[in-house]
C-alpha cells in the first residue's frame, strides 16, 4: 500500500469477537466516514477507510459469512462519501496483532494523522476499545474522534440488526438502516431462456451473498443499468419449478426488451412479495409471474 504524502484519516472497519463481519456501510458507518472526510478536507489530509478484504472468520475458522456488501460495492459507497477504500489482507499474522501494534501499523504503513471510530469500536487481538484508541492516539500525537451511537427505528444501527431484518424479509426496515435499498450488483449471465419463452424475459445475476441472507422468494425491485433505473420483479433463490439448484437473482424488468447479457446491472430488492415455491406447470408459473409483475407495476405508479 502506497503511503499518503500528507497523512490519512483512518476509519477502520472492525469485526467483533467470533469474526462476524460488521459490513454494509450503513448509516452509522456513513456518519463516521463523512466526519473523517470533512476533517480531512479542512486539514489538507487524505481520507481513507480501512477494512479487511474478507471476513476474519473465513481466515481463522474457514467459516462462510453472509456479507451485506461486496468489496466493489463498498468501494463505490465509500468513495461517494469522500474517502478512499484501503483493503487489508486478512491473515493470521495481522489478526494476531495487539491493539497497540495495529495503531503502529496505521501510522507506519498508512501515515495516519487522525483516527475516527464509533463508540463501540474494538480492535486488536486484545480487544481494545474506543477509550484505548484515544489513549494510544494521545501517546502518538494523533487526533482521535469517537462518534456516539446512531439509532433508528427504535434501536441501535448495526450490521447484525440489518441481517436480522433481511432474514425476516423486512426489506423496507433494512433499507432505513442501510440508508439505501439492499442491492446486488453483477454481470448478467445467460440462463435457460425459460422466462423469454413464457413472455417474461429475465436477467440472471449470481450474487456473492449466500442463500441464507434473506428468504427465498419474489421481491418488488428496481434494476439499474447504463444510467437507467426501471421497475422489476425479482426472484431470489433456486427456482424449484425448473429444478435449478444455483442461488441467483432472476429479474424481469418491466417494459424492457433490451439485451443486457454481459452488462453490469444493480438489482435493488424493495419489498418481499411471496415465498418461492414449486408450481405444477410452467403455465401456472407464467400466470403467477404476471400477477407479481402487475403488483410491482402498481407499486411504481
Amino acid at each position: 500500500m502506497q503511503k499518503s504524502g500528507n497523512g490519512a484519516i483512518i476509519w477502520y472497519k472492525h469485526f467483533r469477537k467470533g469474526g462476524r463481519p460488521h459490513d454494509g456501510v450503513h448509516i452509522a458507518h456513513q456518519k463516521i466516514i463523512a466526519a473523517a472526510a470533512g476533517y480531512a478536507r479542512a486539514n489538507g489530509l487524505c481520507a481513507a477507510a480501512l477494512t479487511f478484504d474478507r471476513p476474519p472468520a473465513s481466515v481463522l475458522f474457514g467459516a462462510e459469512e453472509n456479507i451485506l456488501t461486496d468489496n466493489a460495492e463498498k468501494r463505490r459507497l465509500i468513495e461517494g462519501l469522500g474517502a478512499e477504500l484501503r483493503m487489508l489482507g486478512a491473515s493470521p499474522a495481522l489478526l494476531a496483532m495487539s491493539g497497540a501494534e495495529f495503531v503502529e501499523l496505521l501510522v507506519r504503513e498508512h501515515s495516519a494523522a487522525a483516527l475516527f471510530c464509533g463508540y463501540n469500536y474494538t480492535f486488536g487481538s486484545d480487544r481494545l476499545g474506543a477509550e484505548d484508541l484515544e489513549r494510544l492516539g494521545r501517546e502518538r500525537g494523533l487526533y482521535v474522534r469517537v462518534l456516539p451511537e446512531e439509532t433508528a427505528l427504535g434501536g441501535p444501527v448495526s450490521s447484525s440488526r440489518i441481517r436480522a431484518l433481511l432474514a425476516e424479509g423486512s426489506m423496507e426496515r433494512a433499507a432505513a438502516l442501510l440508508g439505501r435499498p439492499f442491492s446486488v450488483t453483477g454481470t448478467v449471465e445467460r440462463g435457460k431462456g425459460l422466462g423469454h419463452s413464457l413472455g417474461f424475459p429475465t436477467i440472471n445475476l449470481y450474487p456473492a451473498v449466500s442463500g441464507g441472507l434473506m428468504p427465498h422468494g419474489v421481491y418488488a425491485a428496481r434494476a439499474a443499468f447504463g444510467g437507467e433505473s426501471r421497475a422489476a420483479v425479482a426472484n431470489f433463490g433456486i427456482n424449484p419449478t425448473v429444478g435449478d439448484k444455483n442461488i441467483r437473482i432472476e429479474a424481469h424488468i418491466l417494459d424492457y426488451n433490451g439485451d443486457l447479457y454481459g452488462k453490469t446491472v444493480t438489482v435493488s430488492l424493495l419489498r418481499f412479495l411471496r415465498p418461492e415455491r414449486r408450481f405444477a406447470s410452467v403455465d401456472e408459473l407464467a400466470a403467477q409471474i404476471a400477477k407479481d409483475a402487475e403488483e410491482c407495476r402498481m407499486m411504481n405508479e
